[in-house]
């Protein structure tokens, strides 16, 4: 979720995010980001595959500004198709999909709308360490 609100920060560099909890009162050109679903499934006995939906709501003053905003977080997902993870390594969450919905009203008076990010990470399973063997002897015969 980290890494997601540092991609939008990078592509919206003037916008307020916020993490899991939708603000009662949300201000014009606020992002929230959410964890929808998480599903984790074993590929080999080395590592597994996460997969994760995240809710995405922006909030704007008109319904146009919110289509533009929506759209063009949609086009740098796509372009960029991964996004680098915050942890100091070189991994990456990769993009599958986004969509959002129509603009809509709020009861405060502004425009929102909610997009879906499907996102991926494998992540290593820890392994068994042993003491590695510090002398060797051949003997040729």
């Amino acid at each position: 979720m980290v890494a997601i609100e540092a991609f939008i920060k990078r592509t919206f560099p003037t916008a307020i995010t916020e993490k899991q909890t939708v603000p009662k009162v949300p201000k014009v050109n606020t992002f929230v980001i959410r964890l929808q679903n998480d599903e984790r499934t074993l590929e080999t006995p080395a590592h597994y595959r996460i997969e994760r939906e995240y809710q995405i709501v922006y909030f704007g003053a008109k319904s146009p500004d919110v289509l533009a905003a929506m759209d063009a977080l949609s086009t740098a997902v796509y372009q960029s198709n991964t996004i680098p993870m915050n942890d100091g390594s070189l991994r990456y969450v990769r993009t599958e999909s986004f969509s959002f919905s129509m603009p809509f009203e709020t009861d405060g008076g502004l425009y929102a709308a909610i997009g879906v990010l499907s996102a991926e990470t494998r992540e290593a399973r820890t392994q068994a360490v042993y003491d590695k063997i510090m002398k060797i002897n051949t003997r040729y015969q």
